[in-house]
């Protein structure tokens, strides 16, 4: 694996380009990275993705993935195997979700709607 492209990578090349007609501010940003990257031809999800992705591995606890989240300031891990593989992604509704049920059963607390109950 060599990156990921995050929303927030696409989003901040967007907002400096946006006008009223939104579909030519993102053909124009296409060809300001394009122009940006020196490159001829269409471009590539390589093009935009971040390289700088933080993992952990899939048998690490949870809470080694909360603690990394929060120290690199991300919303989502790349989780991989022993060899370096890709498994998948965490991202931070997943371990709110998490968490969430987690509260439920070892604390005896549940939601019901907006509200928190104990139980």
């Amino acid at each position: 694996m060599r990156g990921i492209i995050t929303d927030r990578r696409l989003l901040a090349r967007a907002v400096a380009n946006i006008q009223p007609g939104f579909l030519q501010a993102l053909g124009d940003l296409v060809d300001a990275v394009r122009l940006w990257r020196g490159a001829r031809g269409p471009l590539s999800a390589g093009d935009l993705m971040r390289t700088d992705v933080f993992t952990v591995r899939a048998d690490e606890p949870i809470i080694h993935a909360i603690r990394l989240m929060m120290q690199r300031q991300v919303k989502r891990l790349v989780v991989v195997d022993g060899a370096g593989r890709l498994q998948g992604v965490v991202d931070r509704q997943t371990l709110l979700q998490w968490l969430a049920e987690a509260s439920s059963r070892d604390w005896g607390v549940r939601t019901n709607g907006s509200h928190r109950t104990t139980t």
